[in-house]
């Protein structure tokens, strides 16, 4: 029951619709239906063109995920609740209840929850995903391309927290890949 409470708990944090809701007010804009019709602070770079909107969006959609991390920690380090946390925050990131089960990636909110759960793994990651980011010049496959390579990196840093850092892989990767194959012209070059 409990671990139940924390699901719906993470996954109502984690719908919380923090793109959609800022750049409706400040830019009168649906995202939804803008850019690549994501929920999140890429999307709202693309569409608004405004680094101040985005960084709001990123940091309010980190912190979800960090509110999550710090809410777990009372279940003493168990990764049957990290797991049940961030699998409710990044469904509820990526399928929000207040957008008709529309929403984003879930790559912010699963940095905050990193941060608090791996601060030595996000440094890393954040180098890596910039790197392929630049390479690819495309966020869907440099999240599909970079992904083993992060695992390998908890399993190497905390191995405590593959499994969680495996699932949520899987469903940024998951979404990933229906984005890339919902687009007209899949291109990887």
């Amino acid at each position: 029951m409990i671990l139940l409470l924390l699901f719906l708990y993470s996954y109502l944090i984690g719908s919380f619709p923090t793109a959609y809701l800022l750049v409706e007010l400040f830019k009168k804009k649906n995202i939804l239906r803008l850019g690549d019709g994501n929920n999140g602070a890429y999307n709202v770079l693309k569409v608004t063109k405004n680094l101040g909107i985005t960084s709001i969006v990123l940091l309010i959609d980190a912190f979800k995920g960090a509110l999550v991390a710090l809410t777990y920690s009372y279940f003493e380090n168990s990764n049957t609740a990290v797991l049940v946390a961030l699998s409710g925050l990044l469904l509820g990131h990526d399928y929000s209840i207040w957008l008709n089960f529309k929403g984003g990636k879930g790559l912010a909110s699963a940095f905050g929850a990193m941060l608090i759960l791996a601060p030595e793994f996000v440094i890393i990651t954040s180098v890596l995903y910039l790197l392929a980011l630049f390479l690819v010049r495309k966020a869907e496959l440099a999240g599909l391309i970079i992904t083993p390579v992060l695992l390998a990196l908890m399993f190497i840093l905390r191995p405590s927290l593959l499994l969680p850092a495996f699932i949520t892989g899987l469903l940024i990767c998951l979404k990933d890949i229906i984005k890339l194959l919902n687009r007209k012209k899949v291109s990887i070059f």
